[in-house]
């Protein structure tokens, strides 16, 4: 199966990297410069500051184009940290409500595909989405992952889908304490 981002995420995405953009324009100059941005990304943020109305908007719809051609990710991890732990348990909640989604999606697909074969359609499956997933967060119990996307597959019910997030959510908090633990734990060493 392809690694395919609906139109609708599409579209979710690029509203919360215009929101940061916009964010971005408030920074002072030296927060600007500070930036892990190319000098021209950097330079028409500069010019965005002074603008009011469509302009900034224009200027806003621009920067978020010349961003989409470059890597973001230490970008947004500097956004992180200037921004504090509000806008990473955002962005943190957004990134797993896709995943869960992905599981879910890829789920009811298999399910009616066997259903059109005849074929009974067992617990126990594999998938792209459940590779991606045991790649983001290895610690999660991926045979309740695999458990909770077939019963939601074969009833549809959102209880399903809710506690498939919680499960998720649950991974992740533990992958971010063992990270905080290691980094506290070579701190007295260094």
């Amino acid at each position: 199966m392809k690694n395919t981002i609906s139109r609708s995420e599409k579209k979710r995405r690029l509203k919360r990297l215009r929101k940061m953009v916009a964010d971005l324009l408030l920074f002072s100059g030296a927060e600007i410069a500070a930036l892990p941005v190319s000098d021209s990304i950097r330079r028409e943020l500069l010019a965005g500051r002074s603008l009011k109305g469509g302009a900034r908007q224009r200027q806003i719809k621009y920067v978020v184009k010349l961003l989409d051609e470059e890597e973001i990710g230490k970008l947004l991890h500097h956004v992180d940290t200037v921004r504090g732990t509000a806008h990473r348990a955002k962005r943190e909640f957004h990134e797993l409500e896709y995943l869960r989604n992905r599981l879910l999606d890829e789920a009811v697909k298999r399910h009616e595909e066997c259903a059109r074969r005849g074929i009974d359609w067992e617990a126990d499956w594999s998938g792209d989405s459940l590779e991606e997933t045991r790649r983001l967060l290895p610690k999660v119990d991926l045979e309740n992952v695999k458990k909770l996307t077939w019963l939601f597959a074969r009833s549809r019910r959102r209880k399903h889908a809710r506690e498939l997030f919680r499960l998720l959510r649950g991974a992740k908090e533990q992958q971010r304490f063992d990270r905080e633990e290691i980094g506290a734990q070579e701190k007295p060493n260094a």
